[in-house]
């Protein structure tokens, strides 16, 4: 009985498809940590910025439709 668990793991040590998984979840792991530590701290930031760029677009928007339809 000790000699088939032996057996069993070697034969679990020997397999790498664990460490791929492993090595598949610290990649994703150490591209998602970053992402997610810059959202936490600058998250207010981004949100302000995008909002004040959209703003920004809208309004020239509205600018060049005013244009275009007085010219033509």
């Amino acid at each position: 009985m000790f000699e088939l668990l032996k057996s069993r793991l070697s034969a679990l040590h020997r397999d790498e498809a664990g460490l791929t998984v492993v090595e598949i979840v610290l990649l994703i792991a150490l591209i998602v940590l970053p992402i997610v530590l810059i959202l936490v701290f600058f998250g207010q930031d981004i949100k302000k910025f995008i909002s004040d760029m959209w703003g920004s677009t809208q309004k020239e928007a509205k600018t060049l439709g005013t244009k275009m339809s007085s010219g033509s």
